[in-house]
């Protein structure tokens, strides 16, 4: 009975396919149970963590921060202070792009250290050393060493990232080399750094510029008002301030050729009653 034969043939043959499809199935669903179940993971606090293929038990820098992958310099994050802002636990985010309200500090150094003790009792004096050029060109900046944890050690790939952060204020960055000259436009000049060159686009918006190239301004350094000066008091009395305080032939330019001048950042001043200070550039 061939025809039988074959038909039952066919039937088996169906049935084997059947089977073979939802086993199939059955195995990718299972796989995809456990691979989310591993990116949950991934998310909590204490979970696993690691990059491409490898999974630690560790994160980096112990639960506390956060942070499921090591720093890289660059990097740019916000901060939830547990308590004390540079004192207690900092918990990080990392920020995309280096761009956003949001954005509280910025990697500017990091160095491999020989061990997570070495790493913890050398860490901040090392930062300190290591991002002081940075600081000294800002305004409210401190210096955060993100230290890894003796299980984390091998996670954080043995070295401690240096973190430039706002002292009273997001520094909005990105910082220092990180910006990049001709495209960098500065909405908030808070973030204006000492010997910055700039071209001005509007009266609240400038652009970085090289200071080998052309430009209309250059940054010459800060100066603090008084405490009781209203935003609208320190327009009228900031280019006096700054022409006594700052001038630019203290900097070797001839005052026949070059002005004074200044920018205030008026969010800094309105919001940040503590943060009053006069940025002098000379044009």
């Amino acid at each position: 009975r061939p025809g039988s034969a074959g038909g039952r043939s066919r039937g088996h043959g169906g049935r084997a396919l059947l089977a073979g499809v939802a086993t199939a199935l059955g195995l990718a669903l299972v796989a995809g149970g456990v691979w989310s179940a591993v990116q949950n993971l991934r998310d909590l606090p204490g979970g696993l963590g690691g990059s491409g293929d490898t999974l630690s038990a560790e994160l980096p820098y112990g639960p506390a921060v956060g942070l499921v992958e090591p720093l890289r310099d660059g990097d740019c994050v916000d901060v939830t202070w547990a308590g004390t802002p540079f004192s207690d636990a900092a918990r990080l985010r990392l920020v995309p792009a280096c761009t956003g309200r949001t954005m509280d500090g910025q990697v500017m150094a990091s160095y491999e250290a020989s061990s997570a003790e070495d790493a913890r009792t050398g860490g901040a004096d090392r930062c300190e050393q290591l991002t002081v050029e940075a600081r000294e060109k800002l305004v409210d900046v401190r210096t955060y060493a993100v230290l890894p944890t003796t299980d984390g050690f091998d996670a954080a790939r043995h070295r401690v990232s240096c973190l430039l952060m706002g002292e009273r204020r997001p520094v909005y960055g990105p910082l220092g080399a990180y910006r990049t000259l001709g495209e960098t436009v500065i909405a908030d000049v808070a973030t204006l750094q000492k010997q910055d060159c700039l071209d001005r686009i509007s009266d609240n918006t400038i652009r970085l510029v090289s200071c080998e190239d052309s430009h209309e301004q250059k940054v010459l350094g800060f100066h603090e008002m008084g405490a009781g000066i209203t935003y609208d008091k320190a327009q009228d009395t900031a280019l006096a301030a700054c022409v006594k305080n700052l001038p630019p032939r203290q900097y070797g330019h001839e005052p026949g050729v070059t002005a004074s001048g200044f920018w205030i950042s008026e969010d800094g001043w309105k919001k940040r009653r503590a943060f009053r200070r006069l940025h002098c550039h000379f044009r």
